[in-house]
């Protein structure tokens, strides 16, 4: 095996394990990568490769941990800014005339790793919804410890300095000795929850689904699932927001493609078959 942690028999089954829990794909090329952060567990653990395998096929909650582990959750406040701008000029207004004042706009931020993206998704609705209206962001991620970062709500000074504009940091945040902690005014907007996406979500009705840089690691057949979950999961009309290596050019899911003045999105038309 040389330096390879796992023989090529137990990586397979360690790969089948991750695909069928979260559809995410390990390919050999991420083998470095996955054994790395194997190894730190096996020594957490005091097991080979084979008994913590084993061990997983029986202990649910030690699968959480397994995938937070393996997970890298890479993020930042107004990430792709196109992304913002085509919410802000486009899909806000439109959500406004199609849902109007009678009930909330829903949001759901899947993959929602340490709450930038949830965050940033707050204060611009915050800015650009008009009185009257209000809205809800449901924002779930597969990393337990990126979930606890997120509810805190506390990000370093050089995170925000460098992407947050000066005066959405001075609306948005208060300065403490650690960071910027989000004020309540957006936060309390936020219900950050558990969630593999591999799952059925249960609480559908959303009006906007954002789900960026997320399905690039999952294979064909379990990223139309979750693409089906999405259509399931919105409203008639509803938008659907894909990071800019992901597409869904080629298959019936029922979103269509909407090239918009800043950016591409997908919107919800027709009964998918």
């Amino acid at each position: 095996m040389g330096d390879k942690l796992c023989s090529d028999q137990i990586f397979d089954l360690y790969r089948n394990l991750i695909d069928k829990a979260s559809g995410i794909q390990f390919s050999s090329a991420n083998r470095v990568i996955f054994e790395s952060k194997l190894r730190e567990l096996l020594r957490i653990r005091k097991m080979t490769p084979m008994e913590y395998y084993r061990y997983l096929q029986h202990d649910s909650e030690e699968v959480k941990f397994f995938l937070d582990t393996l997970t890298t959750n890479l993020t930042s406040f107004f990430r792709n800014q196109s992304n913002w701008d085509s919410l802000i000029y486009e899909i806000i207004p439109d959500l406004m005339k199609k849902v109007g004042q009678q009930r909330e706009i829903r949001i759901w931020s899947a993959g929602c790793s340490t709450g930038e993206e949830a965050y940033t998704l707050a204060m611009v609705f915050e800015r650009t919804l008009q009185p009257g209206y209000t809205y809800k962001i449901i924002a779930c991620d597969l990393s337990l410890k990126s979930l606890h970062t997120a509810s805190e709500g506390l990000y370093a000074f050089d995170k925000t300095e460098k992407d947050v504009p000066p005066d959405f940091l001075n609306e948005f945040f208060d300065r403490e000795a650690d960071g910027y902690r989000v004020k309540p005014l957006i936060k309390n907007h936020i219900v950050f929850n558990y969630h593999n996406l591999m799952n059925p979500m249960h609480s559908g009705h959303f009006d906007l689904i954002v789900c960026r840089n997320v399905l690039i690691y999952f294979d064909k057949e379990s990223f139309l699932k979750v693409i089906r979950q999405f259509y399931n999961d919105s409203m008639p009309y509803a938008y659907l927001i894909l990071g800019h290596s992901e597409t869904l050019f080629n298959l019936n899911t029922g979103f269509h493609l909407r090239k918009g003045k800043y950016g591409c999105y997908y919107v919800k038309e027709g009964i998918l078959s």
